[in-house]
């Protein structure tokens, strides 16, 4: 590799690593903006890991309601019902 050669490759190797740098940099904002609007769930692609799930820690999540036993029986009741009626009504 003569000299130039090894020259045009360090210097096509700088602008490069700086326009790296530079969408870094848009990258970075783009996931603050994200962050402070918020994100919501999203379907997941088989095999892509979303990079915007990072930013979401297990404290900016909302926890998951729980159903008590009662409350689960209580609606399986009412559903009961309602399937009653409807068939009772197409009648």
């Amino acid at each position: 590799m003569s000299l130039s050669e090894s020259t045009v490759l360090q210097l096509a190797l700088k602008n490069l690593e700086k326009q790296r740098r530079q969408i870094d940099a848009e990258i970075d904002e783009l996931r603050a903006m994200l962050k402070k609007h918020g994100i919501h769930r999203r379907r997941k692609i088989a095999g892509f890991k979303n990079q915007a799930d990072d930013l979401l820690t297990s404290r900016d999540r909302k926890p998951r309601r729980q159903m008590s036993q009662a409350q689960k029986t209580a609606i399986s009741e009412k559903m009961r019902q309602r399937w009653a009626e409807r068939k009772a009504n197409q009648n």
